[in-house]
C-alpha cells in the first residue's frame, strides 16, 4: 500500500467516525484535517470538496454492504433463520453507524446526493430482498403465497419513504431502529406458521 493510499484509507476512516459521531452539517473538512494532522491542502489531494468526500463515503458504505449481504445470500451453508438473521444484522449494524440525522442533513445539504442514495437503493435492495424471500419460501419458513417481487416492491417503497428526514423526525427513529420495524414488520408478515420471528 503506498503513501496515497494509506492516507486515503486514514481520511475515510476518520471521517466515517467524525460523521458518525456529529453528522454531516458538523463535519467540516477543517475539523477532518485537524483530527487527521495534515494540512487542508493535503486532505484535498484525496477529495476536492466536503459533498465529494460524502458522496465517496456513501458509496463505500454501499459497496461494503452489499458485498456482505452478497456474501450471506450466496453463503449455502445457511439455514434460513440464519441467513435472515445475518442479512438483518449487517443492515442494521451498518445503518447503526450512521448520524441519527444523517438522511435528515443530506436532504437538506445535498440534495442532488441523496436522491443519488435513493437511486442507489432502488438498484441493489430489491433484488436482494427478493433473493432472500425466495430462499425462505423454499425453505418453508416464508408463506408460499408471498409474491417475491411484489414483495420486494413494498419493502423498497417503504424503505424509501422511512429513510427520509422528515419522516425519521416525526417518528423519532434512528435509520437503524426504523429499519428493524419494518424488517420485523414485513418478513413476519409472510412469515410460514411456527416460524421464528425477526
Amino acid at each position: 500500500m503506498g503513501v496515497a493510499d494509506g492516507l486515503e484509507n486514514r481520511v475515510f476512516e476518520r471521517a466515517e467516525r467524525l460523521l458518525s459521531d456529529h453528522g454531516c452539517r458538523a463535519t467540516t473538512m477543517d475539523a477532518l484535517a485537524a483530527d487527521l494532522g495534515v494540512s487542508k491542502k493535503t486532505l484535498y489531494t484525496v477529495v476536492s470538496s466536503k459533498e465529494q468526500l460524502i458522496e465517496r463515503m456513501i458509496l463505500r458504505f454501499i459497496e461494503a454492504t452489499t458485498r456482505q449481504l452478497d456474501q450471506t445470500l450466496d453463503e449455502p451453508s445457511l439455514d434460513f433463520p440464519t441467513r435472515k438473521d445475518r442479512f438483518f444484522g449487517i443492515v442494521f449494524q451498518r445503518l447503526g453507524r450512521l448520524h441519527p440525522r444523517f438522511f435528515a442533513d443530506l436532504q437538506r445539504a445535498y440534495p442532488q446526493l441523496s436522491q443519488r442514495v435513493d437511486a442507489i437503493r432502488a438498484e441493489f435492495l430489491p433484488s436482494r430482498v427478493r433473493r432472500l424471500l425466495e430462499a425462505g419460501i423454499t425453505a418453508k419458513q416464508i408463506r408460499p403465497d408471498a409474491d417475491p417481487m411484489f414483495f420486494s416492491a413494498v419493502f423498497l417503497a417503504s424503505v424509501q419513504a422511512l429513510m427520509r428526514g422528515e419522516t425519521l423526525d416525526r417518528l423519532q427513529l434512528h435509520p437503524a431502529e426504523a429499519a428493524r420495524r419494518l424488517a420485523r414488520l414485513l418478513f413476519d408478515g409472510v412469515a410460514a406458521a411456527e416460524t421464528p420471528k425477526i
